[in-house]
């Protein structure tokens, strides 16, 4: 029976080290195509906006954005904006679409978290 309780332990001291060495790193590098780019723009953009400390405030803009400081490409530069990022766990591939002023002007929020 000694031997069957050495084989015990090595199988589960390889299982130990192949699931560990199996599991993807914090660090590890995604490659971004047509297919993730939405998701990764926007965890890149999430990620910027909570190390910035933004997340759960309302932002506002009051001027045009500079093309160098745009934090998204192709920022609105049109009117004056207003937004907020939360959290939010059933907020998954939407667009909502809400009136910005008595014109015709619309405002689009997309969200892509988890």
């Amino acid at each position: 029976m000694p031997d069957s309780s050495t084989a015990c332990i090595v199988a589960l001291t390889l299982a130990t080290f192949a699931s560990a060495n199996a599991q993807s790193s914090a660090d590890a590098t995604t490659l971004v195509g047509v297919d993730n780019f939405a998701r990764a723009e926007s965890d890149l953009y999430m990620d910027k906006s909570v190390e910035s400390g933004g997340l759960g405030r309302f932002v506002h803009i009051r001027e045009p954005v500079a093309i160098d400081a745009q934090d998204v490409i192709r920022m609105n530069t049109e009117w004056p904006m207003e937004f907020s990022k939360a959290r939010a766990r059933r907020f998954i591939n939407s667009i909502i679409r809400v009136r910005a002023s008595l014109s015709d002007r619309w405002a689009t929020a997309i969200g892509t978290y988890t």
